[in-house]
């Protein structure tokens, strides 16, 4: 039962990693799409800058 007392901590930390990770990939591929999408508009505005002059 000792054994089983100790094992909690580890247990704890463990999951709080876990969330730590889920909760930054959510936060870093919001913050991808974001930079993906304000870049591809600037490349179609200037091909169709280029494609007109």
């Amino acid at each position: 039962m000792r054994e089983r007392n100790q094992t909690w901590p580890l247990r704890l930390i463990k999951l709080m990693f876990l969330i730590s990770v889920f909760v930054t990939s959510l936060w870093t591929s919001d913050a991808a799409w974001t930079m993906v999408d304000f870049s591809l508009g600037i490349m179609t505005w200037i091909n169709i800058l280029v494609l007109l002059f």
